[in-house]
């Protein structure tokens, strides 16, 4: 049981949460594993300690275009056209993702919207439909990954052209909330108790992490390796209905102006 904010439950609830719990986790903790093993999943590494003690969470700065390679978790795009964003045209981009929850794949497109986002930053920008809504992408970087869980996880990637260092990473776990204690503990004390106080792991960063709490269930954090640096928000609420989710930026140091509203559009479109 919770300890913490609304931290009651009824037996009958709590029994049929920690058993949903029981069947997520094994399902989607081994296909998160496995997914962090291919290439780095949220942004990073994990290297998994043979201990149920802290896990190390190894962050990276530059994630190579194996899509060749990881063809189950590539989605189509597709030209969506020039679109406008607050009377300002740009381009615009479909995309397929394979749904394990449904028949086929679902084709998201790519439309006009209005956005809290300032007119100076939209020429940088193009606009990328995604499973979880429009999201505004540096321009020419490409998307190499990303898929929907059983769990209605999302996660996806991109990448500036060329190979060059950064990335935009999105991630949230749908409904599974083991996942979402532990991927939390890397940020919140509370998912710590939370993933400890119910036997799951938790994540030790390999660099300084920076966190700064912006509210009771938000954060932003940054970490720093030489010359390089990647900016992230964090959400953690685990009677939430996405209980944890994750966007993250890395960009070379003429383009960090651009992290504010790279990383404000998540919090936008889920608080």
């Amino acid at each position: 049981m919770f300890n913490g904010k609304r931290s009651f439950l009824s037996k009958k609830l709590q029994s049929k949460f920690f058993v949903q719990i029981d069947r997520l986790y094994c399902h989607e903790r081994n296909r998160m594993r496995k997914l962090g093993r291919l290439f780095g999943l949220l942004g990073s590494l994990l290297i998994i300690s043979s201990t149920l003690s802290a896990e190390v969470y190894h962050f990276k700065f530059n994630h190579q275009d194996r899509s060749q390679d990881l063809t189950e978790y590539k989605p189509i795009v597709q030209d969506g056209g020039t679109v406008a964003v607050n009377g300002v045209k740009m381009k615009g981009f479909n995309t397929i993702f394979k749904d394990p929850r449904n028949t086929g794949p679902k084709t998201n497109y790519a439309k006009q919207i209005n956005a809290k986002i300032k007119a100076e930053y939209l020429k940088h920008f193009e606009l990328y439909a995604m499973p979880n809504g429009v999201v505004f992408v540096p321009k020419n970087w490409k998307l190499v990954y990303g898929g929907i869980s059983s769990t209605g996880g999302i996660f996806y990637t991109f990448v500036p052209p060329h190979g060059d260092d950064g990335y935009l990473t999105f991630y949230h776990n749908g409904s599974c909330l083991s996942c979402a204690m532990e991927n939390g503990s890397l940020f919140f004390s509370e998912a710590v108790k939370h993933a400890k106080d119910h036997d799951f792991n938790t994540f030790e960063s390999n660099l300084p992490l920076n966190v700064v709490k912006i509210k009771q269930d938000l954060v932003s954090y940054y970490a720093e390796s030489g010359y390089l640096r990647l900016d992230g928000i964090a959400f953690y609420d685990p009677f939430a209905k996405i209980p944890f989710w994750k966007a993250e930026v890395s960009l070379p140091p003429m383009q960090r102006h651009l992290v504010n509203p790279l990383l404000n559009q998540f919090i936008t479109k889920y608080n």
